[in-house]
Formats: structure tokens, C-alpha cells, sequence
């Protein structure tokens, strides 16, 4: 379904970002045209993987690195952060959401770009109907949606089709909220 009313700004890049302690997905996407609301090409899509020779500390310095070296050169609008969750394992939370730290830091030394948080079983339920859909099967979906993009040339892991979910979801919930309001418009 095509929804043509008026155009999104075509500066618009959203940067989902799964991160993760040893690995932080990011994908970088963007509409296909001012005119089509709800279509997105990924620009970018890959990993933060730091050597595993540096320690836990320096592991965090070279993601926090990295990802304003790619906020620099990218200059998204918006990022979206997979929201933190409780495992059954404190020490890795922990980690994780030092980790978060680290990165949102670099996030909001962008000024140009709105910092959002999203929950894996939102973004999952916006793509395929429902949160509690598995990776393996999102990944497929994600595959449906940008059949001809280039990065599926090489492999992507788990943790870089998982920013890619947050990213078009957070795409989606976009051009849904402009469509009701092109379609309802607010009256003075």
C-alpha cells in the first residue's frame, strides 16, 4: 500500500543501534524517495566489533570511537537504541548497560540527531505482527523487505539484523504517525 500525501523531508536517516558488549549492531536506512513514506533502502548495515585483545575498558573506548566516527560521517537524524532487559545474569547486564552508556554518550554528542529507545519485542511486533516472533524469523522478514540491497552480499549477523529491525520499525511508526496526520489534520 502507497501512501503519496505530503513528503517526508529527504534529510531523513535513522540509525538503529543493538548493543552489545563484545558486539553492537548498527543499520543506517533511509526513505527511498521524498514520496514514499513507508519504502526505506538501508544506506548502512553492519558491526562495532571490537579486537578481543583489549581489555573490557578499552572495548568500550573503541565503540564509543567508532560510533561518533560513523555518527560524523553519516549524520543520522534519528537512533534508535534497543531498550536495556534484565537477564538472568547480573554481571552481563551490568556490562551491557555500561556498554549503552558508552554509546548513548556518543549518540548525544550528535546535536542534530533525536536519541529514541525501543524494545526488541516492539520492533519485532511492528515488522512482522509479533513481539515474540524469533531473530532467525525476523531476519527473514528483514530479507523480504530490502530484497535487493547489497549488504545481503556478505553475511550479516544477528546483532546487525537486529538494528536493522529497530531501525525500520521505528521507519514505520514514522510514516504510520504522518499518514493519521495527513489523514486527520489538526484543526486551529
Amino acid at each position: 500500500m502507497m501512501m503519496t500525501s505530503q513528503p517526508i523531508t529527504p534529510t531523513l536517516k535513522i540509525l538503529g543501534i543493538d548493543p552489545g558488549s563484545w558486539v553492537t549492531g548498527y543499520a543506517l536506512i533511509e526513505p527511498v524517495s521524498t514520496h514514499r513514506r513507508n519504502q526505506f533502502q538501508i544506506s548502512r548495515m553492519g558491526t562495532l566489533r571490537p579486537p578481543k585483545t583489549l581489555s573490557y575498558l578499552e572495548r568500550l573506548a573503541h565503540m564509543h570511537s567508532h560510533l561518533l566516527e560513523l555518527l560524523s560521517q553519516h549524520k543520522p537524524t534519528h537512533g534508535v537504541f534497543e531498550s536495556a532487559y534484565v537477564g538472568h545474569h547480573p554481571q552481563s547486564a551490568i556490562k551491557l548497560s555500561e556498554t549503552r552508556g558508552v554509546l548513548l554518550a556518543a549518540a548525544f554528542q550528535q546535536p542534530s540527531m533525536k536519541v529514541h529507545e525501543m524494545t526488541a519485542p516492539t520492533a519485532k511486533k511492528a515488522i512482522t505482527g509479533k513481539g515474540s516472533t524469533s531473530k532467525k524469523e525476523v531476519a527473514l522478514i528483514l530479507r523480504s523487505f530490502f530484497p535487493s540491497s547489497s549488504v545481503w552480499q556478505s553475511p550479516q549477523g544477528q546483532d546487525a539484523t537486529d538494528a536493522l529491525a529497530l531501525a525500520l520499525a521505528f521507519g514505520l511508526t514514522i510514516a504510520i504517525h504522518d499518514a493519521l496526520g495527513a489523514a486527520h489534520p489538526k484543526t486551529p
